[in-house]
Protein backbone atom coordinates (compact mmCIF):
# COMPACT_ATOMS: atom_id res chain seq x y z
CA UNK A 1 0.00 0.00 0.00
CA UNK A 2 1.38 3.55 -0.85
CA UNK A 3 1.54 6.05 2.32
CA UNK A 4 2.67 9.77 1.14
CA UNK A 5 4.11 9.55 4.80
CA UNK A 6 6.56 7.09 3.18
CA UNK A 7 7.67 9.38 0.38
CA UNK A 8 10.64 11.47 0.20
CA UNK A 9 9.68 15.25 -1.16
CA UNK A 10 12.89 16.39 -1.41
CA UNK A 11 12.80 13.99 -4.44
CA UNK A 12 9.39 15.27 -5.99
CA UNK A 13 10.36 18.84 -5.94
CA UNK A 14 11.91 18.74 -9.07
CA UNK A 15 9.22 16.21 -10.87
CA UNK A 16 6.61 19.61 -9.65
CA UNK A 17 8.72 22.23 -10.88
CA UNK A 18 9.46 20.25 -14.29
CA UNK A 19 6.16 19.99 -14.69
CA UNK A 20 4.80 23.49 -14.25
CA UNK A 21 7.47 24.99 -16.07
CA UNK A 22 5.90 22.34 -18.80
CA UNK A 23 2.62 23.68 -18.56
CA UNK A 24 4.27 27.45 -18.74
CA UNK A 25 5.80 26.57 -21.97
CA UNK A 26 2.22 25.40 -23.21
CA UNK A 27 0.32 27.87 -22.15
CA UNK A 28 2.87 30.33 -23.96
CA UNK A 29 3.11 28.21 -27.36
CA UNK A 30 -0.91 28.40 -27.16
CA UNK A 31 -1.11 32.54 -26.67
CA UNK A 32 1.78 33.50 -28.45
CA UNK A 33 -1.31 32.60 -32.08
CA UNK A 34 -2.85 35.27 -30.44
CA UNK A 35 0.41 38.22 -29.30
CA UNK A 36 0.61 39.38 -32.80
CA UNK A 37 -3.16 40.01 -33.52
CA UNK A 38 -3.82 41.81 -29.69
CA UNK A 39 -1.07 43.79 -30.59
CA UNK A 40 -2.21 44.61 -33.72
CA UNK A 41 -5.68 45.31 -32.51
CA UNK A 42 -4.76 47.64 -29.34
CA UNK A 43 -2.42 49.65 -31.78
CA UNK A 44 -5.76 50.68 -33.85
CA UNK A 45 -7.69 50.94 -31.09
CA UNK A 46 -10.00 48.53 -32.04
CA UNK A 47 -10.25 47.73 -28.11
CA UNK A 48 -10.08 44.08 -28.18
CA UNK A 49 -8.65 41.77 -25.29
CA UNK A 50 -6.65 38.45 -25.45
CA UNK A 51 -8.80 36.51 -23.59
CA UNK A 52 -11.56 37.75 -25.72
CA UNK A 53 -9.11 36.64 -28.71
CA UNK A 54 -8.46 33.02 -27.59
CA UNK A 55 -12.83 33.06 -26.55
CA UNK A 56 -13.20 33.62 -30.07
CA UNK A 57 -10.73 30.95 -31.00
CA UNK A 58 -12.28 28.45 -28.46
CA UNK A 59 -15.82 29.09 -29.81
CA UNK A 60 -14.58 28.81 -33.67
CA UNK A 61 -14.76 32.33 -33.87
CA UNK A 62 -12.19 34.04 -36.36
CA UNK A 63 -10.55 36.32 -34.90
CA UNK A 64 -8.15 37.87 -36.85
CA UNK A 65 -11.54 38.69 -39.17
CA UNK A 66 -13.37 40.42 -36.16
CA UNK A 67 -10.38 42.05 -35.05
CA UNK A 68 -10.48 43.48 -38.70
CA UNK A 69 -14.01 44.46 -39.07
CA UNK A 70 -13.31 46.38 -35.66
CA UNK A 71 -10.33 48.23 -36.90
CA UNK A 72 -13.45 49.75 -39.74
CA UNK A 73 -15.92 49.40 -37.64
CA UNK A 74 -15.75 50.26 -34.17
CA UNK A 75 -19.27 50.36 -33.31
CA UNK A 76 -20.46 46.78 -33.95
CA UNK A 77 -19.74 45.85 -30.39
CA UNK A 78 -17.88 42.84 -28.21
CA UNK A 79 -19.51 39.76 -29.92
CA UNK A 80 -20.98 40.45 -33.10
CA UNK A 81 -23.63 38.23 -34.59
CA UNK A 82 -22.80 36.73 -37.46
CA UNK A 83 -25.01 38.64 -39.46
CA UNK A 84 -23.79 41.62 -38.23
CA UNK A 85 -20.01 40.89 -39.08
CA UNK A 86 -21.54 39.59 -42.37
CA UNK A 87 -23.30 43.07 -43.41
CA UNK A 88 -20.43 44.73 -42.51
CA UNK A 89 -17.84 42.62 -44.70
CA UNK A 90 -20.43 43.45 -47.34
CA UNK A 91 -20.29 47.10 -46.90
CA UNK A 92 -16.47 47.18 -47.11
CA UNK A 93 -16.53 45.07 -50.23
CA UNK A 94 -18.76 47.55 -51.55
CA UNK A 95 -16.83 50.18 -50.99
CA UNK A 96 -13.64 49.28 -52.73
Amino acid sequence: MFYLAAVDWGDIWPWVVGLLILVFVIFLIFVSKFINLWIQATLTKADISLFALIGMSLRKVSPTVIARVREIFPEIGDDPDPKTVFVKLRLLRNDW
